[in-house]
């Protein structure tokens, strides 16, 4: 009995533990998925295959193929599990490649990452079949959760949004509960799992909705504010270009200068409604956000996909560079057809007013982020002043760069520039309301600029030409405040800031006067012809009568002295003396006279 026994026992199959999830997410973090580089991990997967097969000797053989079947009865060690897991891996990440390179000249590759996609669902239920024999429960709930995870892609890909919504969710359900049940790492990988399986879950919400009726690009342009991954985000792009042309459609003319301008073109639509998407996402950040917080993201780099204000800025600003690249195109057509004569002439004049309404609305968004921009300098600038610490070093304590007055002094010579180009775009002619609020914005800027370029001179101790400016702040402060009653209060607490300044920079250069004349004062003191004179007395040459010790045989450099100027005469009476006629005593000649001079001197030769 006691053989049977053992025997019985070591015959039990013996279960492997592989850590799916972390073999993974290291692999893709030191394979080129840290960059988003898809063609490098997929070149390891496939040289981690090889080594793999190899260590294990189960490789094909070379002469004629024959493929082997990966059973459980040959599975004798974990490394055999890794075989359909890099198999996997290598099809998704080279389906991810393709999809990341489709273009529409190039309508094989969609077709092609399925197949790739298709072929890394394959492998990984081939996984979870094997790890339902041969491993251990937690490595079957992780097998279970991966390939519920790849058949998701998988069915996303191809449109099946009901099932794919299905498959997330028994995956991030699957995750969930292995975050509770392993360690600290496992719980950190299986978190950021189940936060990259919500945006996938909201897209397929958001299309099951659709189906039964039409809802706003709101819910797309929230799911692209985050991490998400390339699947997901290129499909967001592809469904949130559709909606936005069927909005398009709607969008007949915009309203400018008391005029409605058509849109005859359909690409122009498409740039606008983007806009519009864009402006009211950067209006809700504003709402939502401390005004703090709200200026900072315009000035600090954004992560890629974070949604953060300098990112949708820049999307802005690229939708209107579109739209005009696409008008001016338009208004070259209509130029060649109006020579021939085959154009209406309305068409020109209306892609012209169309053209001066985008770049308006560009100036007008390009001087909001300036603006914002030189909000959060003058709030970082207002903190350094007052830490102490931050005077002392380099760079401000939150890592940020020093914010000196020239930056803002150039901040808002750039708001400047902005109102000045409004204003020739010619937009104020028949708008004396918006004339005067250009005007006021530009009084506003001219005094904040006075402020800062007096304490730019101040740093470098120029105090008189630092005063005169703060002078200059002050008129252009009063003249901001009737222009605009709107900022009556921010512009009285600049003039208070501006007097104040004026004093101290007034009170340096009074001090740094009487400083110069005390030391002035007291080197004239100093000064004395017998200090002089005993200075070049000290010289061998002066004393050879004085037996003492000389520090020099002659004084070097030699001194000047004093040597008679030669006189240089001028002749200054020449022009005012009036001289005789003296004609009258020249000898005359007679008829003759020439004639045989001219005779002799010809026989004289």
């Amino acid at each position: 009995m006691e053989v049977d026994q053992e025997v019985q026992v070591s015959e039990e199959p013996k279960q492997f533990r592989l850590e799916i999830t972390q073999e993974c997410k290291i692999a893709q973090s030191q394979n080129g998925l840290r960059h988003g580089d898809y063609g490098r991990y997929r070149s390891y997967c496939a040289r981690r295959l090889r080594r793999i097969r190899k260590s294990l000797n189960f490789v094909h053989p070379r002469n004629k193929f024959v493929k082997r079947e990966l059973t459980p009865d040959v599975i004798n060690d974990k490394r055999y599990l890794g075989i359909p897991l890099m198999d996997a891996e290598r099809a998704w990440s080279y389906a991810i490649e393709l999809k990341n390179n489709f273009t529409e000249d190039t309508p094989r590759k969609r077709f092609h990452s399925i197949k790739r996609f298709a072929k890394a669902a394959k492998h990984s239920d081939e996984l979870e079949k094997l790890c339902t024999q041969v491993a251990d429960p937690h490595t079957q709930l992780e097998a279970e959760a991966y390939s519920s995870w790849m058949n998701a892609n998988l069915l996303l890909e191809a449109d099946k949004h009901q099932e794919a919504h299905a498959k997330f969710t028994h995956a991030k359900m699957l995750y969930d509960q292995l975050g509770k049940i392993g360690g600290v790492n496992q719980q950190a990988l299986c978190e950021e799992k189940v936060e990259a399986m919500e945006k996938p879950l909201r897209y397929c919400n958001y299309i099951l909705q659709r189906q039964g009726g039409q809802v706003s690009t709101q819910g797309l342009l929230d799911m692209q504010s985050g991490q998400m991954d390339a699947l997901l985000k290129s499909k967001l792009q592809h469904v949130l270009q559709e909606t936005r042309t069927r909005q398009a459609e709607t969008l007949e003319s915009v309203r400018w200068r008391g005029r409605d301008v058509p849109l005859k073109n359909a690409k122009i639509r498409v740039a606008l409604i983007t806009a519009q998407d864009l402006q009211t996402q950067i209006q809700d950040q504003e709402k939502s956000a401390a005004p703090m917080d709200t200026a900072a993201d315009s000035l600090q780099p954004a992560e890629s996909g974070d949604g953060g204000a300098r990112d949708l800025f820049g999307e802005l600003f690229s939708a209107y560079d579109e739209a005009l690249s696409i008008v001016r195109s338009d208004i070259r057509e209509a130029q060649a057809a109006k020579k021939t004569g085959s154009a209406d002439p309305r068409t020109l004049e209306q892609l012209q007013a169309l053209q001066a309404y985008l770049k308006y609305h560009k100036l007008r968004f390009t001087t909001d982020r300036n603006v914002r921009h030189a909000k959060f300098l003058e709030a970082t600038y207002q903190q350094q002043q007052t830490d102490s610490s931050s005077s002392s070093s380099s760079s401000s304590g939150s890592g940020q760069k020093l914010v000196k007055p020239d930056d803002l002094c150039s901040m808002y010579d750039r708001l400047l520039d902005n109102v000045t180009e409004q204003i020739d775009l010619g937009v104020t002619e028949d708008d004396g309301q918006l004339l005067q609020s250009l005007q006021a914005d530009q009084a506003t800027y001219k005094a904040f600029r006075a402020f800062y370029l007096g304490q730019a001179f101040g740093r470098f101790e120029k105090h008189n030409e630092a005063v005169a400016l703060f002078r200059r702040a002050e008129e252009r402060c009063t003249t901001a405040i009737a222009l605009n009653p709107s900022r009556k209060q921010e512009l009285q607490a600049l003039a208070s800031k501006v007097s104040s300044q004026a004093s101290v920079m007034q009170a340096k250069a009074y001090l740094e006067t009487q400083e110069l004349k005390a030391v002035v004062t007291n080197k004239m003191k100093s000064v004395s012809l017998e200090q002089k004179q005993a200075e070049q007395a000290s010289s061998l040459i002066d004393q050879l009568d004085a037996y003492k010790a000389c520090k020099q045989i002659v004084p070097f450099p030699p001194d000047f002295q004093a040597t008679p100027a030669k006189p240089v005469l001028f002749d200054l009476a020449y022009n005012a003396v009036e001289y005789p006629d003296i004609e009258g005593r020249l000898p005359k000649e007679g008829w003759l006279g020439g004639a045989a001079k001219s005779l002799g001197g010809w026989f004289g030769r």
